[in-house]
């Protein structure tokens, strides 16, 4: 077995494969945010456009939708328990749950939510929201040290039952964040690099269905990081 560090590893710098990383149990819990409060109030990505308003009617539904889903699942057993915490007014983009926090289960068992240095000064407001959340539930807090930008698991993604995280960066989280994260939940850090402005969060462009597939966007990604994807 390949002797694998916590450190951020660049793509070609990879010389292990997933199964060479210590085993991982998968959280079973969903957390979910209203979109009580959502609403186009800036232009922070290519699909936001100030003239063109949400239809919150519809976004209503669609959430309810996805919430029915989690529901089901839940009550066939497949996760344990779907989590809601409520909007903030002012907070129009909190809805987008994922990307305020990295939520981590330490070697020691120790619950610890590594919260988000958001891009945009808006956004920020959020994360503060989801850290009372997380104190609540029993998580220790910590926040990176470095100013770096880091958009949680928008951008961090772990590898399905493995002590291992995909990063990506370029548009939102930035590569020197990983360099403290990998420290921080004590896990290598495979970087991979996002080139499509259409593709700005990696959870946009990169799915892990289980240990040995995912469903991805190749155009999102320079081709040493599609590179190591296929190669993990």
């Amino acid at each position: 077995m390949t002797p694998v560090f916590a450190k951020a590893y660049e793509p070609q710098e990879v010389h292990f494969h997933a199964d060479d990383c210590d085993q991982r149990t998968e959280p079973f819990r969903v957390l979910i945010c209203t979109p009580d409060h959502y609403e186009i109030r800036d232009v922070k990505n290519v699909y936001m456009k100030i003239n063109d308003q949400v239809d919150l009617a519809k976004a209503r539904q669609q959430w309810d939708d996805l919430r029915n889903v989690y529901l089901g699942l839940k009550q066939e057993g497949i996760i344990d328990d779907l989590l809601e915490i409520p909007g903030v007014v002012g907070c129009e983009d909190m809805v987008f749950a994922a990307n305020q926090s990295l939520p981590w289960v330490m070697w020691n068992g120790e619950k610890v939510a590594l919260m988000s240095n958001m891009k945009f000064e808006t956004r920020q407001t959020e994360v503060l929201y989801f850290e009372d959340y997380y104190k609540d539930l029993g998580y220790t807090i910590t926040n990176l040290q470095t100013r770096g930008v880091f958009e949680g698991m928008g951008d961090c993604i772990p590898h399905p039952a493995r002590k291992l995280v995909y990063g990506g960066y370029g548009f939102r989280t930035e590569r020197m964040a990983y360099d403290e994260v990998c420290r921080v939940i004590d896990a290598p850090i495979i970087t991979l690099q996002l080139v499509n402005e259409h593709f700005y969060h990696l959870d946009t462009c990169f799915l892990p269905l289980n240990e040995s597939e995912v469903a991805l966007v190749p155009e999102a990604f320079s081709s040493e990081s599609l590179g190591v994807i296929r190669k993990m």
